[in-house]
């Protein structure tokens, strides 16, 4: 299975020919959610263990009930999220000649001409991407913070790879100060 999809379908082999770029989607990476899916499996079943350790040490009746509820609970609003995440594998973030996409963060795409800048960040091991949008399209007022930050380490790319596709597009800039080398680019 390739990182990235471009060029499924014949609409987007004929948009590639005439000069225009095909779009550029990505999923999240199989082995990360899987590690995620099965680190909230770990932490329902701590919660579950510490709720029976505190209510059997007060000798409470209805210890295992509620050890039950809690990790059903937990569950519910924890685990089976990334579950789902992880059965649906669906498209993510895609990089469109009309915009950008992020469902993290909206569902409509976001045109080119609404961002002002892309800056390339790193936190600790891991890329993210700042997008900043013009003034009076979602800034909410503070110039310097970004309207949405797209964690990259999530993806079923490296970040190189989602680079690439938004360079043609938007301008990007590479934070200097947080360590980010020249290989990336």
């Amino acid at each position: 299975m390739s990182n990235t999809t471009n060029g499924a379908s014949a609409g987007w082999h004929e948009a590639g020919r005439s000069g225009v770029r095909p779009p550029t989607r990505f999923r999240y990476a199989r082995a990360k959610v899987r590690s995620a899916v099965l680190a909230a499996i770990v932490m329902t079943v701590m919660v579950a263990g510490l709720t029976w350790m505190l209510l059997s040490a007060a000798y409470h009746p209805h210890a295992l009930l509620y050890t039950g509820l809690s990790g059903t609970v937990f569950f519910a609003f924890i685990s089976a999220a990334m579950l789902l995440q992880a059965w649906r594998n669906a498209i993510v973030v895609a990089v469109l000649p009309t915009g950008l996409i992020d469902l993290r963060w909206q569902r409509d795409p976001v045109p080119w001409e609404a961002i002002r800048e892309i800056v390339l960040r790193r936190v600790e091991d891991d890329y993210e991407l700042d997008v900043h949008l013009w003034p009076g399209r979602g800034n909410r007022g503070r110039p310097n913070v970004p309207d949405h930050v797209m964690a990259l380490a999530p993806l079923d790319a490296p970040a190189a790879a989602v680079v690439a596709a938004l360079e043609p597009y938007a301008e990007l800039r590479v934070d200097r100060n947080s360590g980010i080398d020249a290989t990336l680019r």
